[in-house]
């Protein structure tokens, strides 16, 4: 994915993984967002992270 399409999301810091893939619309529910943490399908700044509760 190029630069140009990744959306720019404005948020208060400081904010939970979990509360931001919630934010970004990639998980419907904190649930979700916490499936996805742990199974190691997110990624922050290139580097996978499965602590949903990182700030």
């Amino acid at each position: 994915m190029a630069a140009s399409d990744i959306p720019s999301i404005e948020v208060r810091l400081p904010i939970k993984l979990g509360q931001f893939v919630k934010l970004a619309s990639l998980a419907a529910s904190g649930a979700e967002a916490r499936e996805l943490t742990e199974a190691g399908d997110i990624s922050v700044n290139g580097q996978v992270e499965t602590r949903r509760g990182s700030a």
